[in-house]
């Protein structure tokens, strides 16, 4: 189960880190995601050999008319890919902690059973005794058990904070380069412009 788990966390942080937003920005990922999302949920079942639905691909082209078909498609798909991981991601997360809570029900049980069995099988002092000792030593164990899973629960929400923060701040980074990118090349365009504009003015003159 934990390998399951581990595999899922380890292609949902290798597709956010190799295909970060799938190299949409922020801001238009941001506004397809809310289109797909929104209209997919409104239309009927999608026409044979059209993905996503007509009627969200109709919303998606009027939203970046300067996309390609192939290309709405292919953030769709990558969407539904992320989502699908991240469904995976919850139903193993929500399966752990149903297991761990059949654990503590288990060993609770097991804990009354052996109470029950000493109570028969000693005399009512001496059995007491017993009995007193052994289920202040069977707390003591699920205690012991329930700060292991406690710190084993931090541990892993560090790591997984540590993992987001490291995938936001790489996010952020190739965001700003992008940035930087578009920021060069109007201002190379607007020089190319300017140089062509005087050009044509010289050779009027």
């Amino acid at each position: 189960f934990e390998r399951r788990f581990g595999v899922v966390e380890e292609q949902m942080a290798r597709m956010l880190f190799l295909r970060p937003l799938d190299g949409w920005t922020q801001q238009d990922h941001d506004l397809f995601d809310h289109v797909y999302k929104l209209y997919s949920k409104a239309t009927h079942p999608p026409v044979e050999g059209m993905t996503p639905h007509g009627m969200t691909m109709d919303c998606l082209q009027l939203c970046f008319a300067c996309m390609s078909t192939h290309d709405l498609v292919q953030h769709a798909k990558w969407i539904d890919e992320r989502d699908a991981l991240l469904q995976q991601q919850r139903t193993l997360e929500a399966e752990r902690a149903r297991r761990r809570q059949d654990l503590l029900i288990a060993l609770a049980e097991h804990v009354a059973s052996e109470c029950r069995k000493e109570s028969e099988r000693e005399s009512v002092k001496a059995e007491q005794q017993k009995f007193d000792a052994h289920r202040q030593h069977l707390r003591d164990r699920v205690q012991k058990h329930r700060d292991e899973l406690a710190v084993q629960r931090e541990e892993e929400e560090q790591r997984a904070m540590e993992r987001r923060a490291a995938i936001e701040a790489e996010l952020q980074q190739l965001a700003e380069a992008e940035q930087e990118r578009r920021r060069q090349q109007k201002e190379r365009l607007e020089e190319f412009h300017g140089r062509k504009k005087e050009q044509e003015m010289a050779a009027q003159a």
